[in-house]
C-alpha cells in the first residue's frame, strides 16, 4: 500500500473543526496513540528515511497494538510513501523478539488523535485512479506531546511501489528518489486542494513526529 500523506501545523484547532463541518466531513473517533521507534545500526532506518514502529491505540477504553514499516518519502512534495502494517495481539512479546533480533528502542510518540472521514462530492479522483484508491481522504487532528497541534490528510493507494516507478534524483542524497506515478500526483494534488479549502495555506511540515522531537531537543 502507498500512503499518500501532507502534514501542516495547526494553528487555531476551533476555527478547523468549524471548516470541517461546512463540507460535511464525518467525525469518526478518538485515539490515543503511544508509538515505540526501532532502530538497528546495520539497517539505518533513520538515515535512509525509513521506519519502523509498534503502535498502541487506545479507543474507547480498549486498546489495539499494531507494527508498521514505513518505506522512505518517494517525492519532494508530501509524506508518501510506502506502508506495511499488521495488528498483534502482545506489544510486549513483540517487544522482546525486537530485542533478541538486535533492534534498539530509538524514540517515542505519544499524541491523542481525532479523526474525520471526509468523501468529495464528485467522482473526478476515483476516476483518475481507478479501483486502486480508498475513495475516503482521512483527516486528522493531532495533539502531540512535546510538539502541539497538527494536521494530516491521507489517502491510501492500494498498490505496490516498483522500481520502474522511481526516479532518482542526482541533484539529492542517493537515498532519495522521485515518483512518476499518475496515481499519486493527483492523490497529492487534490489533498492539497482540500487543504486549501480549510484555510490551511503554509506550515506544512515533511518530518516526522520523531523527528520534530528530536530537533527539539538537540535546540534546547
Amino acid at each position: 500500500m502507498i500512503e499518500v500523506e501532507v502534514k501542516a501545523k495547526l494553528n487555531n484547532k476551533k476555527e478547523l473543526i468549524g471548516k470541517l463541518k461546512s463540507i460535511n466531513a464525518i467525525y469518526s473517533h478518538r485515539e490515543i496513540q503511544n508509538d515505540i521507534y526501532y532502530e538497528r545500526n546495520d539497517i539505518q532506518f533513520a538515515k535512509n528515511d525509513k521506519a519502523l514502529r509498534i503502535r498502541e491505540i487506545e479507543v474507547n477504553n480498549e486498546k489495539i497494538v499494531k507494527i508498521t514499516y514505513k518505506g522512505s518519502k518517494i517525492e519532494d512534495k508530501s509524506k508518501t510513501r510506502e506502508e506495511i502494517e499488521i495488528a498483534i495481539e502482545d506489544k510486549d512479546k513483540m517487544r522482546s523478539i525486537f530485542d533478541r533480533l538486535m533492534f534498539i528502542e530509538s524514540g517515542n510518540v505519544k499524541k491523542t488523535r481525532d479523526i474525520y472521514k471526509y468523501k468529495m462530492l464528485n467522482n473526478s479522483l476515483n476516476n483518475n485512479l481507478n479501483e486502486n484508491l480508498d475513495e475516503n481522504f482521512e483527516i486528522c487532528i493531532d495533539n502531540v506531546e512535546g510538539l502541539g497541534n497538527f494536521v494530516e490528510i491521507e489517502i491510501a493507494i492500494d498498490e505496490e511501489i516498483n522500481d520502474d516507478e522511481l526516479i532518482n534524483d542526482k541533484k539529492v542524497n542517493n537515498n532519495d528518489a522521485k515518483i512518476k506515478n499518475k496515481h499519486v500526483e493527483i492523490a497529492i494534488e487534490k489533498i492539497y486542494e482540500l487543504f486549501k479549502e480549510l484555510g490551511i495555506n503554509d506550515g506544512f511540515e515533511r518530518r516526522s513526529y520523531l523527528e520534530l522531537l528530536e530537533n527539539k531537543i538537540k535546540n534546547l
